[in-house]
């Protein structure tokens, strides 16, 4: 449920080098007076999801939205999920939570930490899927990003099932991870796969010099 009352509140076998954290995904700008209805207890309550497609391969590190504590705000749950008919599929990895005052107004961290291992792979798209945390919970996705993006929302308060579809809009968040490390070969390795090379070449030559 979309909300625009203008009077809310502004508000491998070879490890690689440690890598610092990229931005994957980002919409965010600097503020956000209208959203997306999160709520546990409304007539209906809803969860709401946006998709992105990272542009890298990434393992993830942070997630972040912009969420506005109107109507008593109250506990938002993080997760991603996978991509299943451009709607919210599978749940792959839960994020943690944030808590909004009920005059909050800005960005909010999943409270995490980041589960290991939450591969993410260059041109596949995944959502990132607001739910409510308790029953009480009332707040907004703040609206107003640098760019649209799919958009789907639902009735499940647990985001697992109902989704539907909506506009694209330009619901703020940002994603961030570390490069996925590429598999080196071992220096043995790699010998023994340029002697099967040579030895491949130089297989040819000897045959040709037999029927000469």
């Amino acid at each position: 449920m979309r909300l625009d009352h203008c009077s809310f509140l502004i508000g491998s076998s070879l490890a690689a080098p440690a890598a610092q954290a990229d931005v994957i995904f980002s919409n965010l700008i600097s503020s956000s007076t209208i959203g997306w209805t999160i709520t546990g207890f409304s007539i209906p309550s809803e969860s709401v999801a946006a998709a992105f497609t990272p542009t890298g391969d990434y393992d993830l590190t942070g997630a972040e939205a912009w969420l506005i504590g109107d109507h008593g705000g109250g506990t938002i749950d993080f997760a991603l999920y996978s991509n299943s008919g451009s709607l919210p599929g599978t749940l792959l990895a839960s994020l943690g939570s944030a808590t909004v005052g009920p005059t909050d107004n800005g960005v909010f961290t999943a409270g995490g930490p980041i589960p290991s291992g939450v591969l993410l792979s260059s041109g596949v798209e995944y959502w990132l899927v607001l739910t409510p945390g308790t029953s009480s919970t009332f707040a907004l996705w703040g609206e107003g990003g640098s760019s649209s993006v799919p958009v789907a929302f639902t009735t499940d308060t647990t985001g697992a099932s109902g989704w539907t579809g909506a506009n694209a809009d330009n619901l703020q968040f940002e994603l961030t991870g570390t490069p996925a490390a590429t598999t080196v070969p071992e220096p043995a390795s790699a010998i023994l796969l340029l002697s099967l090379l040579i030895l491949l070449t130089a297989i040819p030559a000897r045959r040709l010099r037999r029927e000469h």
